[in-house]
């Protein structure tokens, strides 16, 4: 990691889950169990290679840090020998992507308090990386300017969608000298009645790209997720060990980010909707063949079809 005083803006890459609901696909396609992010799904290259070409876009390598799965250790091994070591949060076990976030935080807080981050997962299609990255330097802009706010990356629907996350908004507020809309309610995977009305009055895809300052997005954490905050608290005196680490996660409870913590403390949520790109989160067999269509490899990959 760089100096504090080198580095402004960084990101988090989530590369630790299980990917259970692709299991089967990418069984069929590969021979042998591998978790999605660690699979070639969309062409040559894997997913996370995929993200981390598109997040250093943005943000300086030396600046990305990746939270890994220790069990996962042959998968990311080869895809990762180039960076740091420093740059490889390794979390004993899943736990969901809340924990996984906490602890890159802490670590990235040693060496950058004042640092602005964005998060990203590591199994999106997008139809235009550099158009979105744009908009995530937007994101940046709009948190150094009014650090209170978390910025969420919004994506235009096509249809009502119940199997992805939904932002409702509400009134337009300017940060960074761009028009972003203060978040009403976060909606985890609602009902058909539900996803019709959020479609039919302006209600957008929640991509789970995340921006905010590194302190906002520690004080969201201590109010929306309290008990994870405080079971934290023997990582955050000093740089922890692993014992230490393990320790802490024998005892958690899954928890998600955007679920739990963005949607238990919304009060200074804003969406930035990127408009006219393609967006797919490929956590179902469905939206990777989807992704398929649209890159023209259905031909390719007929697994599953």
């Amino acid at each position: 990691m760089a100096a504090a005083s080198d580095r402004k803006r960084a990101a988090i890459i989530l590369a630790g889950g299980d990917g259970t609901r692709l299991s089967a696909l990418v069984r069929g396609m590969t021979g042998r169990e591998v978790p999605k992010q660690f699979c070639s799904l969309l062409g040559e290259s894997t997913l996370l290679e995929r993200t981390r070409r598109r997040v250093e876009m943005t943000v300086a390598p030396y600046d990305v840090l990746y939270v890994v799965s220790q069990a996962h250790q042959q998968h990311y091994e080869p895809l990762l020998a180039d960076i740091p070591r420093s740059n490889l949060v390794v979390q004993p076990d899943n736990r969901g992507t809340a924990p996984a976030v906490l602890l890159a935080l802490i670590r990235m807080a040693a060496a950058a308090p004042e640092a602005s981050v964005a998060i990203f997962p590591s199994d999106h299609f997008l139809s235009d990386d550099g158009d979105f990255m744009r908009h995530v330097e937007m994101a940046f802009d709009a948190v150094e300017q009014r650090p209170e706010f978390t910025v969420l990356l919004a994506m235009q629907p096509s249809h009502p969608d119940t199997d992805c996350g939904w932002i409702e908004p509400a009134h337009r507020i300017v940060a960074g000298g761009h028009d972003l809309y203060r978040v009403q309610t976060l909606w985890n995977k609602p009902d058909t009645e539900a996803a019709v009305r959020l479609l039919k009055h302006g209600g957008l895809w929640n991509s789970a790209v995340t921006v905010g300052r590194l302190s906002t997005m520690l004080g969201a954490i201590m109010v929306g997720a309290p008990e994870l905050y405080a079971a934290f608290a023997p990582l955050r005196a000093k740089p922890p060990s692993a014992r230490s680490v393990a320790d802490v996660y024998r005892e958690l409870r899954p928890a998600g980010f955007v679920e739990q913590v963005l949607g238990g403390a919304p009060v200074n949520l804003a969406a930035l909707p990127v408009p006219g790109l393609r967006w797919v989160n490929l956590g179902e067999p469905q939206r990777v063949r989807q992704a398929w269509n649209q890159l023209g490899l259905r031909s390719v990959w007929s697994i599953g079809s």
